[in-house]
C-alpha cells in the first residue's frame, strides 16, 4: 500500500505538474498577447510622438520664418518711411526753388511790359513835335535805368541757375 500511496502521490504530483504546466503555458500566451498588443501601442505611440515632434519642429520653423518676415517688413516700412520723407523734402525744396523762379518770372514779365510800355510812349512821344526834348529824354534815361535793372536781374538769374 505504501507503493500504491507512493505511486498515487507521484501521480498527483505529475497531474499537478501537468496543470501547472498548462495554467503556466495559458498565463504565458495571455501575457505574451498582452505584450504584443502594449508593444503594438508602444510603437503607434512611439510613431505619433515622432509626428508630434516633428510638426513642433515644422510650426517653431514656420514661427521662426514668420517673425524673421515681421522683421523685414518692418525694417522695409521705416526705408520707406524714410525715403518717402527725403522726396517730400526733396520736393518741398523743388516747390520752393519754382516758386521764387516764378516770382522772379512774373517780376521780370512785369518789368518788361513795363519797358515796352515805357519804349511804346517814347516812340509816341518822340513822334510828337508838341511835346519838348527835354520830356523825351527824361523818358529815354527812365527807361535806360529800367534796362539796367533788368540786366541785373538777368545777370543775378543767371547766377541763381548756376547753383
Amino acid at each position: 500500500m505504501l507503493d500504491y500511496l507512493k505511486n498515487l502521490n507521484k501521480f498527483d504530483a505529475s497531474v499537478r505538474e501537468q496543470e501547472l504546466k498548462k495554467a503556466f503555458v495559458t498565463e504565458k500566451n495571455k501575457y505574451n498577447e498582452k505584450i504584443k498588443v502594449l508593444k503594438k501601442e508602444n510603437t503607434y505611440l512611439k510613431n505619433q510622438l515622432s509626428a508630434n515632434q516633428n510638426k513642433i519642429v515644422k510650426l517653431e520653423n514656420e514661427v521662426t520664418r514668420l517673425t524673421d518676415n515681421i522683421e523685414q517688413m518692418e525694417l522695409d516700412y521705416i526705408c520707406q518711411k524714410d525715403q518717402m520723407k527725403n522726396e517730400i523734402k526733396s520736393k518741398t525744396i523743388k516747390i520752393n526753388k519754382i516758386e521764387i523762379e516764378i516770382e522772379k518770372l512774373e517780376k521780370d514779365n512785369l518789368l518788361l511790359m513795363s519797358q515796352k510800355k515805357q519804349e511804346k510812349e517814347i516812340i509816341e512821344l518822340s513822334s510828337d513835335k508838341d511835346i519838348p526834348d527835354k520830356m523825351v529824354m527824361r523818358l529815354r534815361e527812365d527807361y535806360t535805368i529800367l534796362k539796367q535793372i533788368a540786366n541785373k536781374k538777368e545777370t543775378k538769374s543767371n547766377y541763381f541757375c548756376m547753383d
